[in-house]
């Protein structure tokens, strides 16, 4: 599995996961929001309904829908806007580093068992 860090609003290329970071209770960065509105929506319907906390070091691994040029989407909490440092900053890179390692491992695993013979 291939990874890219893309900070580009306009970046199109293909990738098994996106990393988006998300603040408490904020608005999407230009990032984030175009690819929420290329998958739908889902990221905003979750904030709204107050289903992701946002919080330093939270989680999410949303499936993205069919045609999208990524596979999945990975939310990483910030925490609030005001007052983010380097402590937030470590603990949100620790997370989704924690995500990508969790997502990798389903993909080698799901690779594996397909090339797993029922002979052997």
């Amino acid at each position: 599995m291939d990874f890219k860090a893309i900070v580009d609003p306009k970046a199109r290329s293909a990738t098994a996961c996106a990393v988006i970071g998300i603040h408490e209770g904020g608005e999407l960065g230009a990032a984030a929001a175009a690819l929420d509105g290329k998958l739908g929506g889902p990221i905003a319907r979750l904030q709204a309904a107050g289903d992701f906390a946002a919080r330093p070091g939270d989680s999410l691994l949303l499936p993205a829908s069919a045609g999208a040029r990524v596979q999945q989407v990975l939310l990483v909490g910030l925490g609030a806007k005001t007052g983010f440092g380097s402590k937030q900053y470590r603990k949100a890179v620790a997370a989704g580093a924690q995500g990508m390692f969790e997502v990798s491992g389903r993909a080698q695993r799901r690779k594996a068992s397909i090339h797993r013979s029922p002979w052997r």
